[in-house]
């Protein structure tokens, strides 16, 4: 849970998403919520053919289980499935984006498919 998070944000960090979105006059600062990040992800991909932006929706699915204590009685055991979904998921994104764009349309097929079996 804790590496999928840091994981994350560190991708977020690599694609120039700010963490801070502003500073108070009084010196307070401001920072973005994870899933307003996930949005201004998506901004800067809406019109890459290459990169299916819904999947950057499906990050905002895996911080509910990143957000949970690092205890293993704290929270109902994630399927194997529920697992599978998510390496899949990171894998398929960082693929897109670093390594081989062209295949977008049928990694996200699968992602989808595998998004309805870890719901079984």
């Amino acid at each position: 849970s804790g590496a999928l998070r840091k994981t994350i944000y560190k991708f977020l960090k690599d694609q120039g998403i700010p963490e801070l979105k502003e500073t108070k006059d009084n010196g307070i600062n401001v920072y973005y919520r994870y899933e307003d990040r996930i949005d201004l992800l998506k901004e800067n991909y809406k019109d890459n053919r290459y990169v299916n932006i819904e999947m950057f929706n499906y990050l905002k699915e895996i911080h509910i289980f990143t957000s949970q204590e690092l205890h293993e009685n704290d929270w109902e055991d994630l399927s194997s499935r529920e697992i599978t979904f998510f390496a899949e998921l990171i894998k398929t994104i960082l693929r897109q984006i670093y390594i081989d764009p062209k295949d977008a349309e049928k990694n996200y097929e699968f992602l989808k498919n595998l998004k309805e079996k870890s719901k079984n």
